[in-house]
């Protein structure tokens, strides 16, 4: 990218979006390099787009190069993830039994799982029963009342 503004014969400054020229003077400290607002805005947008297309381009290169490296042939004998002998991919799956016709399945013991005592019941109880209730502050003394911690009652 060229940081040199374009000049004109005369050697006035050209506009470095449009190349109309001469570009108005300066306000401040940094030298204009574009005739008008609109022009730096079109620079502004075009070197975005050129960042994000180049930025694609070379992501795309890069996964393209990466997929030919993988398919390659020329060292298909050398294997980079394992130098000697391939380790068995870990399953989570159990291995299956072999069938056997003449040879029985052996039996698996059905077993139930232990109830838990603490559980509580899913429906209500029966008419006329009551339930064991625990109160939720102990006594009435422990349970707070509706002036309990307000600062501004005295």
């Amino acid at each position: 990218m060229s940081t040199e503004t374009p000049t004109n014969g005369d050697g006035e400054t050209l506009c470095a979006w449009c190349g109309r020229g001469p570009v108005p003077p300066s306000r401040g400290t940094k030298p204009r390099a574009y005739c008008s607002r609109s022009c730096v805005q079109r620079a502004h947008e075009s070197r975005k787009l050129r960042k994000k297309l180049l930025g694609a381009y070379m992501k795309g290169r890069a996964e393209e190069a990466e997929l030919r490296g993988g398919k390659s042939r020329d060292d298909a004998g050398k294997s980079r993830d394992f130098p000697g002998r391939q380790a068995p991919a870990k399953s989570r799956d159990f291995p299956k039994p072999q069938v056997n016709p003449g040879v029985p399945r052996p039996a698996v013991p059905v077993t139930s799982a232990p109830r838990s005592k603490g559980r509580r019941p899913l429906l209500p109880p029966a008419p006329g029963v009551t339930r064991e209730t625990l109160p939720l502050f102990g006594d009435d003394d422990t349970q707070p009342g509706p002036l309990d911690g307000r600062a501004d009652t005295e």
